[in-house]
């Protein structure tokens, strides 16, 4: 004679207990007895479950790790397993507030199944959004745009960690694009890796009428290839792209000492682990950045209309404005010129900088050498 399997008839209240004590997984398992269980199963992996980050690149099999102090699941899985995803989404979806995720699989979410009215977002609650981007080819370009309007309904913080491909600049600048008209009262903040200069200044190309908390510049590269800052002086101007915060890494850093740094103010300039190839250069090419005078008719004008989230900042700006309010170098840099102080090179180096721009923050505490 077969043996029933009796499911307990315990209260919501002690069911809900015991499955706190259980890891994600086996609340899967869980979740298949019956129905009941499956109502509170979900609503405890709602309250338990408010940030979701995903990773499709390297996994063969799929993997669940729980981080419960920061109410975050962390999953690993294939590019092609839709059928996991559309359980791990099923259960939390309308729960996250916080996502990382890569663009295809935003791009390819018609073929995850998951429980959602015709006119309700995919992550409803969704604030902060880390998007990562690479490999953005025409057909992920065009699938991303045609979903991007039922994704999310009002993105406050996003990042957005772009992979720059040669022939993508165009599909990476309608991505972007997109996002900021869609969100515009969003804080952005936008990462460029590249292996060259050269890449990273054609996909600026593609952007306009930018403003970003934060640019990072990074190198892919291993032997620090050059960053021309006139050069990127020239683009920022051009296409009026804004940040307050400019960071570049791994670089060997280049400076005109005849020509600005900086087309528009920042709060702060970090340079980290880079060769400054001249710090004469760089000297000059800060106090040339100093000495700029923006005119309040033009900026009055001008940077209300792109910055939409930075409300609280005033429109009308003094007639002469600091360009750079604080210089960071952190870090394994090498300073060119100083090399002979060895790891006192910073501080003849900052004496500099107080002696050429006195109205300049500097900031050494993260340096370091490899002597």
């Amino acid at each position: 004679m077969r043996r029933r399997c009796v499911i307990p008839s315990l209260p919501d209240v002690v069911l809900r207990h015991i499955f706190s004590f259980l890891n994600y997984r086996l609340l899967c398992k869980a979740e298949s007895v019956c129905r009941r269980w499956k109502t509170a199963v979900k609503s405890l992996i709602r309250y338990q479950i408010h940030e979701i980050i995903i990773e499709r690149f390297g996994a063969s099999s799929p993997s669940v790790h729980e981080l419960m102090a920061f109410r975050r699941l962390s999953i690993n899985c294939p590019i092609d397993a839709f059928d996991f995803l559309a359980g791990v989404l099923r259960r939390s979806r309308s729960s996250l507030t916080r996502m990382t995720v890569d663009i295809k699989l935003l791009a390819n979410l018609k073929y995850v199944r998951v429980d959602k009215e015709e006119r309700r977002k995919y992550f409803s609650n969704v604030e902060d959004l880390w998007l990562l981007i690479v490999d953005c080819n025409d057909e992920v370009t065009t699938e991303f745009l045609c979903i991007e309007g039922q994704l999310f309904t009002d993105i406050l913080n996003f990042t957005l960690q772009v992979h720059i491909m040669p022939n993508y600049y165009d599909n990476v600048a309608m991505v972007v694009n997109a996002l900021i008209s869609r969100h515009s009262k969003a804080s952005i903040q936008l990462e460029l890796h590249a292996p060259t200069s050269s890449m990273v200044f054609s996909q600026l190309l593609g952007l306009h009428s930018l403003c970003a908390r934060r640019i990072k510049i990074i190198c892919t590269e291993f032997n620090l290839p050059s960053f021309c800052f006139s050069r990127l002086y020239t683009v920022m101007k051009e296409h009026d792209i804004r940040t307050k915060n400019l960071v570049v890494r791994d670089w060997t850093i280049l400076v005109d000492a005849s020509s600005p740094i900086i087309a528009y103010p920042v709060d702060t300039l970090r340079i980290s682990s880079c060769t400054i190839e001249s710090v004469d250069d760089l000297v000059g090419g800060l106090r040339v950045t100093i000495n700029q005078v923006r005119h309040s008719s033009s900026s009055s004008s001008s940077y209300p209309v792109h910055c939409h989230s930075l409300v609280l900042v005033t429109t009308v700006l003094p007639k002469e404005t600091l360009y750079v309010k604080k210089l960071e170098i952190a870090g394994q840099c090498t300073l060119r010129g100083l090399q002979f102080l060895q790891n006192k090179a910073h501080i003849e180096l900052e004496k500099r900088l107080k002696i050429a721009v006195p109205d300049v923050e500097v900031d050494f505490e993260e340096i370091y050498y490899c002597w």
